[in-house]
């Protein structure tokens, strides 16, 4: 809130303090590089190609295989890879950090053969099955499933340890736990979060840990969350009272978009 005075515009104290706690902040949080917008989409150009190769190479082996049809009929739906893309986005498969390889392959299984059916049964329902082949569906359906997750594992290899690979992750509490949990994604890259800061209200603790720094107390989550926009945290306190833990998960979890215990 600003107040005016005749010709001069001055600020509350207050606010030029928050002010300068979010420059600071930013200088802080930008020793480590991470560009989230690059990395987003990097994956997602990953996964249309994947998809797009899996559909050339169905219809190709089909026809190799003595299929009856002609290829103009496939082509013309390319443009399903943009709906097989959104669909992955609705399944929390983008950004695709801090989910486990188990829990990726699960929704890549289940969101890709849903599609497949989709398509299918929509083919069947306009009277069109004549047209297209059921085997260069059924080897489409497969191929897809292959090469995404190949895709996948395969751009992490030689993207995760790049300085601009993942998202910025706030770390809440610089114990043991939180360091174990910082050195842990500092090891895994391929899980595609960076600690850029950790949060402690133990002025003891503050400092660096394996070159994250402890740069304040909890309640600057807000301004990590609104001010600086990091969208992930991570929950570090196993030594919190749970009556205590709780009000802190409810708060945090409505301003962080992603917060993980």
């Amino acid at each position: 809130m600003e107040v005016k005075k005749g010709a001069v515009t001055s600020y509350p104290h207050s606010e030029f303090i928050k002010g300068e706690q979010v420059a600071t902040l930013r200088r802080v949080i930008a020793r480590v590089s991470h560009r989230p917008r690059l990395t987003l989409a990097v994956l997602i150009s990953i996964d249309t190609l994947c998809l797009s190769m899996a559909g050339f190479a169905s219809v190709w082996l089909r026809l190799m295989l003595n299929g009856q049809f002609h290829p103009s009929f496939y082509w013309r739906l390319w443009p399903l890879t943009g709906v097989f893309v959104l669909t992955y986005a609705m399944a929390g498969l983008y950004p695709g950090v801090g989910i486990s390889p188990v829990e990726e392959l699960r929704r890549l299984t289940l969101t890709t053969t849903l599609m497949y059916l989709l398509l299918g049964s929509s083919i069947f329902l306009f009277r069109e099955v004549e047209l297209y082949s059921r085997g260069a569906f059924l080897i489409a359906w497969l191929l897809s499933l292959l090469l995404v997750i190949v895709g996948r594992y395969g751009l992490r290899a030689l993207c995760a340890r790049q300085p601009w690979w993942g998202y910025p992750v706030v770390v809440m509490g610089a114990g043991k736990t939180g360091e174990m949990v910082v050195r842990t994604l500092q090891r895994h890259p391929s899980l595609g979060l960076k600690p850029v800061a950790l949060l402690d209200d133990d002025v003891k603790k503050q400092g660096e840990i394996s070159g994250v720094p402890v740069v304040g107390r909890l309640s600057m989550a807000p301004m990590m969350a609104k001010d600086l926009k990091i969208p992930y945290a991570i929950v570090a306190m196993p030594g919190v009272a749970y009556p205590r833990l709780l009000p802190l998960i409810e708060r945090y979890g409505r301003l962080f978009p992603h917060l993980m215990l």
